[in-house]
């Protein structure tokens, strides 16, 4: 039975079964008493709420027992039951958005002119803020609520008559400036580099038109520094030289030593960091071995760096964050295939065995048969590779381009020549076809057929190649490099020249 109220109910706790009935039953919140009634004869179907006798004549004939069956009052109290599960969602999260909260709180004390009540809640708020919360995003938009209040209270309270309580507002005006600066710079760093993420893989040009302009006006660099030399040594001043650090590696790519002060910085101050910033930063240091991996050969330092760091998050649970417990698809898809690139087969094994349970639980059969085709394919066990790829149902995007990756290579190892020609076409027509990919990507990919494309045809025609030209900026980033690369050679068609 598919309707907004249930589809609320099928995610509540045993719990807050009992807590949503104790809030209907509430005058304040609700009035009706058949509204309760039907709350809890629904909840008998608690919690899948697939039984064949859930159907709203049903529903009807228990509400109501003397009254024919009306569609419109059933719906009505569906609407009603939605709305207070809704607001009892809300209130929920209120209770536990403890800042949140607070403002609200001092607001009304404000319009009841109860400024008493104001301070007070100012100094509990900020001695909390001081002492437990995690410099984030929602810390500065905190301080700069609570400085808000600070500097409207003592304009109310405070006269302006002496130098002393003037320097008070106006330092509070500039604690309120420090902190929503703060939140301005370190949340377009990260925006940004969330934008630069996302470009690799998307056509995004017309998304980040906005974010590009903002860059070339501002030098963040130097914004960092300046709110560096005037977070007066506190616990902000760590959280800003992570950021700036970042810029810093990122700007001066090549330079192995700002890499090294970004990840050391990070490490000292990883404690005090939030989940999310833990998240972020780690995945700029997985961005960053990646740049440095691609220009160098397939044992280049950063490949092992990047396992490292993989081992870190691994190790320290960062995938994990407050509202999403699940492992991160995208990101098992990833250490999968650098760990198999360096041909660590029995530690591979072992992470699908103990991180396939951590995924969404949609998600876990395909990944697993995904992760066990990458398995055999680079074991050069194809036929155990084609059988898990076709129990993968296509629903991400990564499946998309890595089957018909894979396929493309297993039909030319199996010598099914004919599927692998027939895969050429469609692919070729997908890539056209398919608007979200970027050029790069696009380019890759073309790339990608072309040359195996080449070495069907040498397999089955009589004309041989014994050359080809090499893209420098492309091959090095084509999927199954290495494959394609040791194919040519065991083939002896040999890089002609470097474009």
């Amino acid at each position: 039975m598919n309707n907004k109220a249930i589809e609320i109910l099928k995610t509540f706790s045993a719990e807050e079964v009992k807590r949503f009935d104790d809030f209907l039953c509430s005058p304040f919140y609700n009035k009706s008493k058949k509204l309760i009634s039907f709350y809890r004869i629904l909840m008998k179907y608690y919690p899948s709420f697939d039984s064949a006798k859930l159907d709203e004549k049903s529903l009807s004939a228990k509400v109501s027992p003397d009254l024919e069956f009306n569609k419109m009052t059933i719906n009505r109290l569906f609407f009603d039951l939605h709305h207070c599960a809704e607001e009892f969602l809300m209130i929920l999260n209120f209770r536990e958005s403890y800042y949140e909260s607070q403002d609200y709180l001092r607001d009304e004390f404000f319009k009841r002119r109860l400024y008493k009540f104001v301070d007070d809640n100012i100094k509990q708020v900020k001695s909390r803020l001081d002492t437990n919360a995690d410099i984030c995003a929602e810390y500065y938009i905190n301080m700069f609520h609570l400085h808000t209040d600070i500097k409207n209270l003592k304009k109310i309270t405070v006269p302006h008559s002496n130098e002393y309580n003037l320097k008070s507002q106006l330092g509070s005006l500039s604690e309120r400036a420090k902190n929503i600066s703060y939140l301005f710079a370190t949340e377009m760093v990260r925006t940004y580099e969330n934008f630069l993420t996302f470009d690799k893989a998307y056509n995004i040009k017309k998304e980040s038109e906005f974010l590009n302009s903002v860059f070339e006006k501002i030098n963040f660099e130097d914004l960092l520094k300046l709110l560096i030399d005037n977070s007066g040594g506190t616990r902000n001043e760590s959280y800003l030289i992570c950021f700036l650090r970042m810029l810093n590696a990122f700007s001066n790519i090549e330079n192995d030593k700002f890499y090294s002060e970004y990840k050391n910085t990070l490490i000292l101050n990883m404690k005090d960091l939030s989940v999310y910033d833990k998240r972020f930063h780690t995945g700029r240091l997985i961005r960053y071995c990646m740049i440095r991996r691609e220009k160098g050969d397939q044992y280049s330092k950063y490949n092992f760096e990047l396992f490292n760091v993989y081992e870190y998050i691994l190790n320290n649970e960062i995938y994990k964050t407050g509202i999403m417990q699940d492992f991160p698809p995208e990101f098992f898809r990833s250490i999968i295939f650098h760990s198999l690139r360096l041909k660590k087969y029995k530690w591979t094994i072992e992470f699908i065995k103990k991180y396939t349970k951590q995924l969404k639980p949609s998600r876990k059969k395909n990944m697993y048969h995904y992760s066990m085709a990458l398995y055999y394919f680079f074991r050069k066990m194809y036929k155990d590779s084609l059988s898990n790829l076709n129990k993968i149902i296509f629903d991400d995007f990564f499946y998309k381009l890595d089957y018909r990756n894979m396929m493309l290579i297993i039909y030319f190892e199996m010598e099914q020549y004919e599927s692998a020609l027939s895969l050429i076409d469609s692919y070729n027509h997908f890539l056209a076809k398919d608007s979200t990919l970027s050029l790069s990507i696009r380019k890759r990919q073309k790339r990608f057929i072309n040359l195996m494309n080449n070495l069907v045809q040498f397999k089955t025609t009589s004309k041989k190649t014994s050359s080809y030209y090499f893209d420098r900026t492309v091959d090095s980033e084509l999927p199954f490099a290495d494959w394609i690369r040791d194919k040519y050679i065991s083939l002896n068609i040999l890089p002609k020249k470097a474009v």
